[in-house]
């Protein structure tokens, strides 16, 4: 080897040593940093080659059981950002509701619109200030005035789901994926107008509502190829971005003719709410925010919904004596005075207020589903990577073990902060929490509390109506609490309650032979999926023959 390359492999070697040890250095200085939070420091490393099976990030259910083996409390560092873990309800209380005037979005790292997806491209905002202004503007538009206006293309999509368990030679669906596509007014988009599906003239901008699409009750099975997905994802951005720039330059043209520049929430889209909004503080959004916002609502819920109304059919046919009950109850409605035939179809063709007044034992189904199968969970290890490097070297995560089916909720320490325990909390502390390690709980549910049995939620709903304290409401919480819970969880209920509806009231649901020899494996991404098909059998009820 010549002394030039000797010198670089020398220069190189120094250099990674050097990094080493301020890596090294970082490392103890971060473990002397979070030393006063309780429980036991463990290195990820070791955790990882001795506990692998444990998962310790993206698997709540495991996470439930490392409650026993590590304690409450428990610290994981990884090189110089620890992970802290504590099965406390309390704290999560304190930071969701109590304190939570001290916890902000960090808005250094995540206000700012980060390119995403294949084509890199697609605008997708990551909170702070944005999601707040977002969230001032569409909370109106959640109202059940609003989203009566939903059931009908809810209703429409429902019947050509019967349409094709109807037509299947095989009575066999594949109950997996789930796709939400969006259409502008009756426009298709080219790439996808071709595509094998019954859903294709499905999802319209709801005329005077929102701009937000009902397409997550439309599964993948409904396509010939379930890869041809990828090309709504090489379409789509700028498909959105063209949208909201047409929309802009109707309201230009609007505002030039009526001089009318002010939000109408009955007659404004969802897209130009957002370009007429300006905030005193803030200031209008930039194009980019627009376009990102629009981007989030039009697919948030693509997998959530859907892969929960999966799961919900799936346990509804493994278990026929509950499959019965919502059976029996759709059948009580529909021999109800409330109930009228809209047409000769065999949809239920359900409002709103059918779905808020009735279906008590459906909506225990719901629930129980979402108990057991969250919408959605921890991030999965390429979503840790991307967020790992989003930091910088000296942050700190302080990482509350309670799953939240929403995605999980980033905040920063705006001042040190003791809880009531005791724990201090220092400033510029990263906070991610999850709370769904309540939903395995034995204490709250019962022995069986890993298995699927609706009526639990009769003993919770009448503790409910006992004692309405926060501490009984935080034993089960699927769509977040207090200020930021979920915008579109009546929606999400909605379609869900629909869905299933029609299904239980037209056929009776079974699993297919292999799936009741198969055990289902679970597989931890931004939702829990099955990691093979779930194959659910439709036999067409006597009483519609």
């Amino acid at each position: 080897m010549s002394g030039t390359g000797v010198m670089i492999l020398s220069s190189f070697l120094a250099l990674m040593v050097t990094y080493i040890l301020v890596t090294l250095y970082k490392h103890r200085k971060e473990v002397q940093r979070v030393s006063h939070i309780p429980g036991r420091n463990y290195p990820f490393k070791l955790l990882f080659i001795l506990f692998h099976k444990n998962d310790f990030f993206w698997n709540d259910k495991k996470q439930y059981h490392n409650y026993n083996e590590f304690g409450p409390y428990w610290r994981i560092t990884v090189g110089d950002k620890t992970i802290f873990h504590t099965c406390k309800l309390d704290h999560y209380k304190e930071i969701a509701i109590t304190k939570t005037k001290y916890f902000e979005k960090d808005e250094e790292k995540f206000l700012e619109i980060q390119p995403c997806g294949p084509t890199n491209n697609v605008f997708a905002s990551r909170g702070g200030e944005s999601w707040k202004r977002y969230r001032s503007i569409s909370s109106v538009s959640f109202t059940d005035s609003k989203l009566a206006n939903y059931m009908t293309p809810i209703n429409d999509i429902v019947k050509n789901v019967l349409t094709y368990v109807e037509n299947n030679q095989k009575n066999e669906i594949n109950h997996l994926d789930w796709i939400r596509i969006v259409l502008d007014d009756k426009e298709e988009l080219p790439e996808l107008s071709r595509r094998n599906f019954l859903a294709a003239q499905m999802v319209l901008m709801i005329p005077k509502t929102v701009i937000i699409t009902l397409g997550r009750i439309i599964p993948a099975w409904l396509w010939k190829d379930v890869t041809d997905s990828s090309e709504l994802f090489r379409t789509w951005p700028e498909y959105i971005k063209n949208l909201v720039l047409r929309e802009k330059e109707r309201l230009v043209e609007n505002i030039e003719n009526t001089g009318q520049a002010s939000i109408d929430v009955d007659r404004d889209n969802f897209i130009t709410q957002l370009l007429k909004y300006e905030s005193p503080e803030y200031g209008k959004l930039s194009l980019d925010e627009v376009v990102s916002n629009t981007h989030i609502v039009l697919l948030a819920g693509s997998r959530t919904t859907g892969i929960s109304s999966s799961w919900l059919i799936f346990f509804l046919a493994k278990h026929p004596q509950y499959q019965q009950k919502v059976f029996e109850e759709i059948q009580d409605f529909v021999n109800s005075s409330s109930f009228e035939t809209r047409d000769s179809s065999s949809s239920l063709n359900l409002t709103l207020k059918d779905i808020d007044n009735n279906f008590e034992y459906l909506k225990m189904a719901m629930n129980e589903t979402l108990r057991l199968q969250a919408l959605e969970r921890n991030r999965n290890g390429e979503a840790w990577k991307r967020y790992d490097r989003a930091y910088s070297a000296s942050s700190t995560l302080l990482l509350l073990s309670k799953e939240n089916p929403v995605p999980a909720n980033l905040r920063k320490t705006v001042k040190d902060i003791v809880l009531e325990d005791g724990i201090l909390l220092p400033k510029n502390l990263q906070v991610l929490t999850f709370h769904g390690l309540n939903n395995y709980d034995k204490k709250i549910w019962g022995e069986d509390a890993d298995e699927f049995r609706p009526d639990r939620f009769t003993e919770y709903n009448k503790r409910i109506k006992e004692d309405n304290s926060l501490n009984n409401r935080f034993e089960f919480v699927p769509f977040f609490i207090g200020g930021r819970r979920c915008i579109g969880y009546k929606l999400a209920e909605s379609q869900m309650i629909d869905y299933a509806a029609n299904l239980v009231w037209n056929y009776e649901m079974s699993l297919s032979d292999e799936m009741q020899r198969t055990p289902i494996i679970e597989r931890h991404a931004i939702a829990v999926e099955p990691s093979t098909p779930l194959m659910v059998r439709f036999k067409p009820r006597v009483l519609h023959q």
